[in-house]
């Protein structure tokens, strides 16, 4: 950390003095995110009752791929300081059965028994950025903020006498990311950007393990107009002491991103 602050501290003294305003106050971004995506479920019973620990990919044929829309919008009121919020739902569901007995939450469910599954997640990314420097040409910062991610996690036997069954766990865990993120123009009309962010602490009922990365390119195709396409990887392990979520997640979403970029001054 202190590395990092000596070179931002470096890059600041080598810049000239800029003005105040940014080089644009709203960026909006609609787009299509591809990720292909893993996904690790225990919901534990009452008493401490451990539940199973399992894939709802590999277990229940649960897509490991997917399309979904993704918008982000960006507010700069000044060049230093600005706001982040990025959101898109990866809800999904299959059918299929487990090859053993397993417990989920209070109930045990037998093996060959056809079941219904289903896995939503809700994500939206409120991020604050502090910006060292920052120009038409360039820009490096520190962000801090929540990635809140809205759990909803169901298994339910879709035939037989029990059909109907089900058993369930949700819980809205708003995780703090710390990290870094800046941009470079490669061109006139080529921008490349980065952002990188962790977290690995106890909040509230929550604890656990988060990462996020995304990178890639924008091209300023007119005024107020450009396309963007890059990566964005998020990997989490969630242990949650919720009421309505005993027990731990952990999932990955890692996958391309393309966009329509409007920018306004």
């Amino acid at each position: 950390m202190r590395r990092l602050v000596l070179i931002a501290a470096l890059l600041v003294a080598a810049m000239p003095v800029l003005a105040e305003r940014p080089p644009y106050r709203f960026e909006i971004n609609f787009g299509a995110f591809i990720p292909r995506l893993d996904t690790r479920i225990r919901l534990d019973g009452p008493g401490g009752l451990l539940g199973a620990e399992l894939d709802f990919e590999e277990s229940f044929n649960l897509a490991n791929s997917t399309i979904v829309p993704i918008a982000q919008v960006d507010i700069w009121p000044s060049k230093k300081h600005g706001l982040s919020l990025i959101a898109f739902d990866l809800s999904r569901s299959s059918t299929g059965q487990s090859s053993i007995d397993f417990r989920f939450g209070d109930r045990i469910f037998a093996a060959n028994v056809p079941l219904d599954v289903a896995f939503d997640t809700k994500v939206a990314a409120l991020t604050y950025s502090y910006k060292f420097f920052n120009n038409e040409h360039r820009s490096f910062g520190f962000n801090a903020g929540f990635n809140i991610n809205q759990i909803d996690a169901r298994i339910a036997i879709s035939d037989g006498p029990d059909s109907g069954t089900m058993e369930s766990g949700e819980a809205t865990a708003p995780l703090p990311v710390f990290g870094v993120n800046g941009h470079v123009m490669l061109s006139k009309k080529w921008k490349f950007y980065g952002t990188i962010g962790v977290f690995a602490l106890s909040f509230d009922q929550y604890s656990g393990v988060l990462t996020s990365v995304s990178g890639g390119f924008i091209h300023h195709t007119f005024k107020n107009v450009g396309f963007g396409a890059g990566v964005y990887g998020f990997t989490v392990r969630v242990d949650s002491d919720n009421e309505g979520f005993m027990g731990r997640v952990e999932y990955g979403y890692n996958g391309v991103i393309a966009y329509l970029n409007l920018r306004f001054r």
